[in-house]
């Protein structure tokens, strides 16, 4: 063919310029150029938005040069200085410095934030903000720092400066475990976090009495603490036959008493059937112990405690008190408006006063009951409101007693004596219990109707709102506890355990988890993470995509076509580079034949062949008959003229 044709069968189709030098594609000898490339042959770079009037363009590599404060692949945005020093972000060319931070850059911190918390907290510096005293921390020296690292078992409190321990942990630095209820007293809690009872104690918490002996030996059963011996054996373990006791028989405070009724004081007798008889002060079989006192009933601790026959005092069960737990502990010490009945644990509150606590404002008193008991108290005026048949500042005036009292009381001159379980001015209405607690309504039935945030039989449980929404714990004063990673006042809001990054811009906290920021990732928007995932063609190393071969860019989006038809090598301008006598953008195209002659071969052949058919003026040979002669090589075959 002619310069300028390609070797079809009639030699007229028109070649381009160094076959568009693999950037463009060649229609009738015009080469169509891709994106990024210009010229007749595609050698000329173009680029992008002509580098928006703020750089020049570089023809060789198509990439723009911007002009000092632009950036960008076509220089179109305005840059910031020095990156606004990390604590800010640009924006058009300016910084947008984060709270704590000014200048044009973002690297002044911004002046003192109210006093510095005062001279004991820090001082100020001026442009340069507070400077904290040791132990005092933030912007404005608000926030306490701890002495110590409180670990991973509990966590700083600014406020006060201290470590707050998580459950089971305790000590400065949140290092020790806790003992179950500290042991009780009775016991030295290891590092463990076990305790080692005294003699005496056992249980988890030392709680529980036991004997010297648990077996008794083998003549009696160990309870609270003490061995109750078998008849006719004695002695702390049940190890002594007759009366036993130091330094002598039944302690020498109690009468020894053999089989038949016969008995002698202060002897030590070899008898399977002696007993020792103790005074009222002593117990156990010896004597040896002390009782405890009764509250009156006769029963020991009355029967709301357990008795320490070592040192004769009560150990009393919870609500109970007193030296023989008779007395009933009354809530919140009836919040010092009242006094307590030990017998019921109720509250009898001073005039002036009402509720289960004596916790309000009430009307007077009259007989120890509230409006005595026939009206009730309007506590913003803290006047008696009187039912039916009764007048007086307390409803202490009664009319002639009406329906002669129901048959459920007695007619005084002042009216009806309700029976108990029964009011009103006519006795005719049950009575509710505990008078509701002065926390709601008594109903005609005699059943409490409870005021909001109160509820049982007699109001006397605080209800807390929302039952703290299964998130906490319902205290007696009706508010809520919540559990970890809830809060408000029905513990119905998240909040995160973790710290989001939130000053670092790395994430926010919404609904208990972490939100992160664009950028970032991980249970704490800790990592940071790269464009598009890099495309799947690399991998991300601390935000940076690090590409494979072949892809390049800061998402690893460019690379050559179809990865040259694997016949190629992808150069790092992302253009293929074709081998083997393959052509095309993509190393898609075919060596070219010519009829009755070898395929072409590569440019580059030895002796600087360019073809393997012959040309002259008439063409192309078309005998191809003639000894096979090594021309070029091309994938081991060889050319023939």
């Amino acid at each position: 063919c002619d310069k300028g044709f390609d070797a079809l069968p009639d030699c007229s189709a028109k070649r381009c310029p160094a076959d568009c030098n693999h950037r463009g594609v060649c229609m009738d000898g015009v080469c169509i150029c891709l994106g990024g490339w210009g010229g007749v042959d595609c050698m000329v770079a173009r680029c992008p938005n002509g580098c928006s009037g703020h750089g020049e363009c570089s023809t060789s590599s198509g990439q723009c040069v911007c002009e000092d404060g632009w950036g960008w692949r076509d220089c179109s945005r305005r840059l910031c200085a020095s990156k606004c020093s990390q604590h800010g972000y640009c924006d058009d060319g300016s910084c947008m410095c984060r709270p704590g931070w000014q200048g044009a850059d973002c690297s002044q911190p911004e002046s003192c934030i109210g006093t510095c918390g005062g001279i004991e907290r820090g001082e100020c510096l001026g442009v340069n903000g507070c400077r904290c005293a040791p132990g005092y921390a933030g912007i404005d020296c608000s926030r306490r720092t701890c002495a110590v690292d409180c670990g991973v078992n509990g966590f700083c409190n600014d406020v006060v400066g201290q470590c707050e321990c998580a459950t089971g942990w305790s000590g400065e630095a949140c290092a020790i475990r806790q003992c179950p209820n500290d042991c009780s007293s009775m016991g030295t809690c290891t590092l463990a976090g076990t305790c080692e009872c005294v003699v005496g104690r056992g249980g988890a918490d030392c709680a529980e009495l036991t004997c010297a002996d648990p077996e008794c030996s083998g003549h009696g059963v160990c309870s609270h603490g003490v061995c109750s011996c078998d008849a006719g054996f004695a002695g702390e373990r049940c190890e002594l036959f007759g009366c036993p006791g130091v330094p002598s028989a039944c302690s020498a405070v109690g009468i020894c008493q053999l089989g038949g009724n016969a008995s002698v004081r202060g002897s030590f007798l070899d008898e399977l059937s002696a007993r020792c008889s103790c005074p009222e002060s002593r117990a156990g079989a010896a004597c040896e112990l002390l009782s405890c006192p009764s509250g009156g009933d006769g029963r020991s601790c009355s029967s709301h405690g357990a008795c320490d026959p070592r040192s004769g005092t009560c150990i009393c069960d919870t609500p109970w008190e007193g030296p023989a737990c008779q007395s009933r502990r009354c809530p919140a010490n009836c919040s010092e408006h009242g006094e307590c009945n030990g017998s019921t644990g109720a509250c009898v509150c001073s005039p002036g006063w009402a509720g289960a606590l004596c916790e309000r404002p009430g009307c007077a008193e009259t007989f120890g009951q509230e409006c005595s008991a026939r009206g009730w108290c309007n506590v913003h005026r803290r006047i008696c409101v009187c039912e039916k048949g009764w007048s007086g500042a307390a409803c202490e005036v009664a009319a002639p007693c009406p329906s002669d009292c129901s048959a459920h009381g007695t007619c005084t001159g002042r009216g009806c004596v309700c029976s108990s379980g029964w009011r009103g001015v006519d006795c005719s209405r049950r009575d509710c219990p505990f008078n509701c607690s002065s926390h709601g309504g008594c109903s005609p039935a005699g059943v409490c109707e409870c005021d909001a945030g109160w509820k049982g039989v007699a109001c006397e449980i605080a209800d807390c709102p929302n039952d703290c929404s299964r998130h906490g714990r319902c205290l007696p004063s009706g508010d809520c506890e919540c559990f970890e990673g809830f809060t408000g006042v029905d513990c119905s809001r998240h909040h995160c355990v973790d710290d989001c990054g939130e000053e670092a811009g790395h994430g926010v906290c919404v609904a208990g988890e972490c939100r992160c920021s664009a950028g970032f990732s991980g249970a704490r928007c800790e990592r940071r993470t790269c464009p598009r995932r890099c495309s799947g063609r690399g991998i991300c190393v601390n935000g940076t995509c690090v590409c494979r071969p072949g892809f390049s860019g800061s998402d690893c989006s460019e690379g050559c076509l179809n990865a040259c038809s694997h016949r190629g090598n992808c150069t790092p301008q992302g253009a293929c580079s074709c081998g083997g006598g393959w052509r095309g953008l993509d190393c898609s195209v075919a060596p070219l034949r010519l009829p009755g002659c070898a395929p072409l071969c590569a440019e580059r052949c030895e002796q600087g062949c360019e073809r393997p058919a012959v040309r002259t003026s008439g063409g192309c040979i078309q005998k191809c008959n003639e000894e096979c002669i090594v021309r070029c090589e091309l994938d081991g075959e060889a050319s023939r003229v």
